[in-house]
């Protein structure tokens, strides 16, 4: 019978010893972190506890509630860098950073996007450090996670972006196990649609997922929430 993914909070429920992240001894496994594009299409149904992370366009319409509801319904939130300016003076990203908090409170990270808005502006790390922010580089824009590093700032590279029908999802869902298996970490990310939640039900309830630990982005970068 395969073993059910242990969520977060059920770990603390039942102690450090459960959790085992107090007891050396313990080997806490490879870790499997999703993120979710939430963009306002779709929604996660009522009762929904997989601990994944959601990503919102804190420019988009109707993002400062939709953030809200995730953070009112203890689900971790990250923020899409299409708020930040490219070719812009430091004190203009900082501004866009300020304005990005306000409507994204409690967010724990930036992720880069396709067009490496994080890379490409000298001015986005060290703001988003002095904001607390950790940072997501994508695959084309490792630039970001060494800027980040140097800075001092907590980075993690995004392993794949999910895409396709549900057999493709599926088999997306499938590499980023062996993955985390393999390098004891993985983190990867989808568009939150109802196939996508359809194929991550299914997933985690499986054999291949057994192997993995699902956890917030959160503790990829060293934290909590």
């Amino acid at each position: 019978m395969p073993r059910r993914i242990v969520l977060d909070s059920e770990r603390a429920a039942n102690g450090p010893a459960a959790a085992g992240g107090d007891d050396p001894e313990i080997d806490p496994g490879p870790s499997l972190s999703i993120v979710l594009v939430d963009d306002g299409m779709s929604a996660l149904p009522e009762g929904f506890d997989l601990p994944v992370t959601l990503a919102v366009d804190p420019t988009a319409p109707g993002a400062t509630e939709r953030i809200a509801g995730h953070r009112a319904a203890g689900r971790e939130v990250v923020l899409l860098a299409a708020f930040l300016p490219l070719d812009a003076a430091p004190a203009t990203v900082e501004a866009a950073v300020t304005d990005a908090l306000t409507s994204g409170t409690g967010s724990v990270a930036v992720i880069d996007t396709p067009d490496r808005r994080l890379g490409r502006s000298r001015a986005a790390i060290p703001a988003l450090a002095e904001a607390g922010l950790g940072i997501v580089a994508r695959p084309e824009s490792l630039t970001a996670l060494g800027q980040a590093r140097r800075n001092g700032v907590p980075a993690v590279a995004l392993g794949r972006m999910l895409e396709g029908d549900p057999a493709a999802l599926s088999r997306g869902l499938d590499r980023a196990g062996f993955e985390a298996t393999r390098d004891g970490q993985a983190t990867v990310m989808a568009d939150l649609t109802p196939d996508m939640l359809r194929v991550l039900r299914r997933w985690t309830g499986g054999r291949r997922a057994d192997r993995v630990d699902l956890v917030p982005l959160s503790k990829m970068l060293g934290g909590g929430d």
